[in-house]
């Protein structure tokens, strides 16, 4: 029968009035009824709860950095060499192992290479040169305010699922709880899910680590960034190349031969470098700047081969 419709007598004509004690088995019915609506709508925050905090274990355990150390030892040697990674120093993501050569040369060694690119890198950055700067981009902030908008995501996901009391289909039930809650009954809207969530202190630690091993991360970024600094000076200062500067000091034979010697191992070193490399959490691109540079010890070398004839010329 429709919610609201009147009951009608055994005649068919006029309404049947429910006693007192019928009205009154019908309110604890639907209390005890909306008791357990409420209680399997607990359990489900509490299932949700876990879903977020394994979710949030989840990104920390992908973004754990330094990478804890695998191996296939004993458990004590496993917990030795876990603790000596720990606090005696992490490895060096920027230089290569012995032979590899510079960190910013692409890797001669082919299977080298490979095993250095097994592990797929979380997030991608670039390397640019702006306004005479190594410039990082997206930069360290950027990363922290995308990863904490995921894990807010998470807790804006489980609060957006329909709590039970609130569902239309249990309105029949609950709406004489809801009677029973103004006249000072407990009966109330429930917990405040997001509350309960970031309450945690297990899920306040895990953010706190979280953060850690991204600005960790990013370190080495920064660091494997500086490698390019000489990069960079050799193109400011190719840049600054003055012929006409140069025609009027009149320099010596010799100069002009170190000089193009010079532009030539430049373009040696800018044609190797590589246009990427795994740091960390992070893959690190470099075309573009490579592509600022080379042109630049080229362009001086043909500034001094135009120049030669000139001068020959006029001498």
């Amino acid at each position: 029968k429709a919610e609201g419709a009147p009951i009608l007598g055994a005649g068919g004509d006029e309404p049947y009035k429910q006693s007192y004690t019928e009205l009154s088995q019908k309110r604890s019915e639907c209390r005890r009824l909306t008791a357990y609506i409420r209680l399997a709508d607990y359990m489900v925050i509490d299932s949700l709860i876990i879903l977020n905090m394994l979710s949030v274990k989840e990104v920390l355990q992908a973004m754990q950095y330094p990478r804890p150390v695998r191996t296939g030892g004993e458990p004590e040697a496993v917990a030795e060499s876990v603790l000596t990674h720990l606090f005696k120093g992490r490895p060096d993501p920027i230089n290569e192992p012995p032979g590899s050569g510079p960190a910013w040369r692409e890797p001669y060694d082919e299977a080298h290479r490979l095993e250095m690119e097994k592990e797929t890198p979380i997030f991608s950055t670039e390397l640019l040169l702006m306004n005479d700067s190594l410039v990082i981009t997206p930069n360290k902030e950027s990363f922290h305010q995308r990863v904490d908008a995921v894990i807010k995501g998470f807790v804006e996901t489980i609060v957006k699922v329909p709590r039970f009391l609130q569902l239309e289909e249990f309105r029949s039930v609950t709406c004489l709880a809801i009677m029973d809650h103004c006249e000072g009954s407990d009966f109330g809207a429930g917990p405040d899910v997001a509350a309960m969530v970031t309450s945690e202190d297990e899920y306040a630690h895990a953010i706190h680590n979280i953060r850690k091993s991204l600005a960790l991360a990013f370190q080495d970024v920064e660091s494997y960034a500086c490698v390019f600094e000489d990069f960079k000076l050799m193109y400011m200062q190719n840049s600054s190349l003055d012929p006409a500067e140069i025609k009027a000091d009149d320099p010596h034979l010799d100069w002009f031969r170190l000089e193009m010697e010079r532009y030539k191992s430049q373009h040696e070193d800018c044609m190797a470098m590589r246009v990427d490399k795994r740091v960390g959490l992070f893959l690190v691109q470099t075309k573009k700047l490579k592509d600022t540079f080379t042109p630049s010890n080229t362009g001086c070398l043909n500034h001094l081969q135009a120049l030669l004839p000139v001068i020959a010329r006029e001498k």
